[in-house]
């Protein structure tokens, strides 16, 4: 027995050595693997090769240091003695993929394309049976963007393959990079008949191609073609999709709509259709969808959905056709020339504040009633009535508290502003508030302190708002925060500008234009004039005086000493020409001053923008 022990004693001690041996041997290949990369770094390639020669002379098996031999051949397009080198290896080992993946690339760089072909097929006969080994070849010849050649391995190994589909779109994927559009159709059409759940997967494949010249025909009419041999409802449903693409909404709806039939959904298909139109902002096949649900599904459980759907859309449409036009302006009048055309979608409103059995819908019913009721209708009454049902409702989510906001707002239009702050105060302190509601309701108060001469008081509420300054509550904080600070030793000029701004802020235009001008006349203070001369500006703009605006925003601009509305100066008088004008060469004029003079601007964006729609549209007028 004692022998017995010490015989498994010394055998284990002995897999102990041995194993501490392979350790180190492991860490010395190692370090002289980092050391050749180092050297390859270094551009001493001879150095570099002579060590991973050595390595291999230890680890004749190492991928690692076979690939990084190779690829010291082809750096210094030493083609041959990559192409001897890789022949040794596969004498030691005839089965290697990798190796013949390597030799195959050679040959290819090298210019001899037909003896790459031999030599990954080669490869591939090693072991015919495994897909493995054609995805393998063909990702060595993607990497050489032999595309063709991978395409064909890939169509070999998918007769082969039991997972069609995955080989399916890895060829469907080449074909499109390659512009190959109704082949690649093809590969991606049969992927989603066998496996409908690729559907996003593939829209996020080809969705970037379609805007290339002529793709969105050539891609549409190779689903058609499939479609003609092939009945399939998810790749009807793809069809669908580049048809709202191409804005062909007409097209697009029919399918969803046959589809909807055929299969018995009761409007489940085209409700998906009108959610995913809304996610592409493509509000008027959703418009379209979402009216036809209403109309066809009344006692659906989803009707209250439809409606509300039916009503936003509609909204935002109208929005789009008659108000777009004034969005670009920084201050807004009272207008209601155009109020009558939302009748119908209040009136839609109204009748889902009676839906009882979902109250998410009832409380956004009854807070869109109220902003129309506010902003388009400026029925301040029944704005506040809607709004205060919201509260009510749903008090401390971000939607209630934003309700806060907009009922303190409608206060300060009525002049009732000590109500005005309760409502912001609630706001504020809502546990379910948003950072940016906190932040727009503490801009309310800071303003109300601003009017009344608390100037201390507003300059500390101002420093709470969010730092972000890509927000323009935040920006509007700063301009105020900075006036105040420079001027609060002046208190009964700062008391004047106060008035006026709160005579802006209630939409008292004339009033406020008067104000203004005695400022802008008057003041010695360059900030003070400035801040003056811009909401000059401003309400100019917005009773559509748009010259008198510019020649105002000239002189902020060239005020040398101008540390706050340069750049708004700018932007503006560029809006001004582009949409109040229709003087496009003159726009890209200041949009372009303001990118070369202010990087940093919070306009930046929106500038670059509008000058790449300028000179598109130039473009086309012109081609």
């Amino acid at each position: 027995m004692k022998i017995l022990k010490q015989i498994f004693f010394l055998f284990c001690f002995s897999l102990l050595i041995v194993s501490q041996i392979e350790a180190q041997t492991d860490n010395i290949v190692t370090s002289k693997i980092q050391l050749a990369q180092t050297y390859e770094r270094m551009g001493e390639l001879e150095r570099a090769k002579s060590i991973y020669f050595e390595v291999l002379s230890q680890q004749p098996w190492n991928s690692t240091v076979i690939s990084a031999i190779n690829e010291i051949y082809l750096s210094t397009k030493d083609y041959d003695s990559s192409v001897n080198f890789l022949n040794e290896r596969l004498k030691n080992n005839p089965k290697d993929l990798n190796v013949y993946g390597m030799l195959g690339s050679t040959y290819f760089i090298k210019g001899t394309p037909d003896s790459a072909k031999i030599i990954w097929q080669k490869g591939i006969e090693t072991k015919p049976e495994n897909e493995v080994s054609y995805r393998l070849i063909a990702n060595y010849a993607i990497q050489i963007r032999a595309f063709d050649e991978a395409i064909d391995i890939l169509s070999e190994g998918k007769k082969i393959s039991k997972n069609r589909a995955n080989i399916s779109l890895e060829i469907a994927n080449l074909l499109l990079a390659t512009m190959d559009y109704s082949e690649a159709v093809f590969e991606y059409a049969e992927v989603l008949q066998n496996n409908p759940q690729q559907f996003q997967n593939i829209k996020n494949r080809i969705t970037p191609f379609l805007s290339n010249q002529g793709a969105i025909d050539e891609i549409i009419d190779g689903f058609k073609e499939y479609l003609s041999k092939n009945n399939d409802d998810t790749v009807k449903q793809f069809l669908a999709y580049l048809y709202s693409y191409k804005r062909d909404y007409d097209k697009a709806f029919e399918i969803i709509a046959d589809l909807d039939e055929k299969t018995g959904s009761r409007g489940q298909l085209i409700y998906g259709f009108a959610e995913e139109a809304i996610k592409e902002n493509d509000f008027v096949s959703a418009n379209r969808a979402y009216k036809y649900l209403v109309d066809n599904f009344p006692e659906s459980k989803l009707s209250a959905n439809f409606k509300l759907g039916y009503a936003k859309t509609s909204e935002k449409i109208l929005h789009d056709r008659y108000r777009f036009g004034e969005n670009w302006k920084p201050f807004k009048t009272n207008d209601t020339t155009n109020s009558y055309k939302f009748t119908e979608v209040l009136r839609n409103y109204t009748e889902l504040t009676n839906e009882k059995r979902n109250i998410q819908i009832l409380v956004e019913a009854y807070y869109r009633k109220a902003l129309l009721e506010k902003n388009v209708f400026n029925n301040f009454d029944s704005a506040y009535h809607s709004f205060a049902q919201v509260v009510e409702l749903f008090p401390n989510s971000d939607l209630g508290s934003n309700t806060y906001v907009q009922l303190g707002h409608i206060e300060v239009l009525r002049n009732n502003l000590e109500s005005a702050r309760k409502y912001y105060a609630t706001a504020r302190s809502s546990k379910g508030a948003s950072a940016r509601t906190r932040s727009d309701a503490a801009f309310g108060l800071a303003k109300l302190d601003f009017w009344k001469g608390n100037f201390d008081a507003s300059v500390s509420t101002l420093k709470s708002i969010s730092t972000n300054t890509r927000d323009e509550t935040t920006n509007d904080a700063i301009e105020l925060s900075i006036l105040i600070t420079t001027f609060k030793n002046d208190s009964l000029s700062l008391l004047t500008l106060a008035g006026a701004d709160k005579l802006m802020t209630q939409k008292q235009i004339y009033m406020a234009i008067s104000e203004f001008e005695k400022i802008a006349g008057t003041s010695e203070f360059f900030l003070m004039r400035e801040t003056a001369l811009m909401n000059l500006a401003k309400l100019f703009v917005a009773i559509d005086e748009y010259k008198r605006a510019d020649e105002i925003l000239s002189q902020i601009f060239d005020i040398e000493k101008s540390i706050v509305f340069s750049d708004q100066a700018l932007y503006l008088r560029g809006n001004i020409a582009y949409y109040g004008l229709k003087d496009n060469e003159t726009a890209l004029t200041h949009y372009n001053k303001l990118l070369e003079s202010f990087p940093n601007s919070l306009y930046f964006a929106e500038c670059r923008e509008k000058i790449n729609t300028i000179l598109e549209n130039k473009t086309q007028k012109e081609s």
